[in-house]
């Protein structure tokens, strides 16, 4: 027997990928705009500042505790807030908040050490970045919908499918984005510091 399903309408998602953008482009124009303009005429990246990144020892087992603590206190913080009365603002926030501080970030140290920064930028984003991406997305959208299904669902489209299965849908989703974050952890901890050095050992041969 079918029961009836509450059915997130699709295009919230597409308004939490806006609220992304739209942070990031904030985060680029208050960075140029407040930023000192002596900065613009520093160049690119100094060899001293390559140097000690390149020969910085990093223990990852310790870096793993120290990411472990910070991506998952982050991770259960949203999950928690999200699944509130609050959750859809929430979800928003925290979607804008991620694309404001990318955009600080990148822009700041493309203002300070020019091409030679983006190139770091991307260097210390990758390859864990993909994961936190992806599993942070996935757990916005699927806190978002719990909030709307439990305190908002006359905004909900209905569909005539199984509502269990649907649910046992959003626990699946809900965990392969805990796993990708995790596997993000792992990447951050032990391959990241790598991909820097190398990185940083091309930025100094430039």
């Amino acid at each position: 027997m079918h029961r009836t399903q509450l059915k997130y309408p699709s295009h919230q998602y597409t308004t939490l990928l806006y609220a992304c953008f739209i942070g990031f482009v904030i985060g680029v124009l208050v960075t140029n705009l407040w930023t000192d303009a002596s900065l613009l005429h520093t160049g690119l990246l100094s060899q001293s500042t390559i140097d000690r990144i390149l020969y910085l020892e990093v223990d990852s087992n310790k870096l793993l505790c120290y990411v472990v603590k910070n991506r998952m206190q982050l991770f259960i913080t949203i999950a928690i807030l999200t699944s509130t009365i609050l959750g859809p603002l929430c979800c928003y926030l925290f979607s804008g908040w991620f694309g404001l501080t990318t955009g600080i970030i990148l822009s700041s140290l493309t203002i300070r050490f020019g091409m030679k920064g983006s190139f770091l930028f991307l260097a210390c984003m990758l390859p864990h970045m993909i994961c936190y991406v992806y599993g942070f997305y996935r757990l916005l959208r699927e806190s978002c919908y719990l909030s709307y299904k439990l305190y908002f669902p006359d905004k909900i489209s209905i569909d005539n499918l199984i509502d269990k299965h649907q649910n046992l849908n959003h626990i699946g989703r809900i965990t392969t984005a805990t796993g990708v974050v995790i596997i993000g952890i792992f990447l951050e901890s032990y391959v990241n510091p790598q991909i820097v050095a190398w990185i940083v050992t091309i930025l100094k041969i430039l």
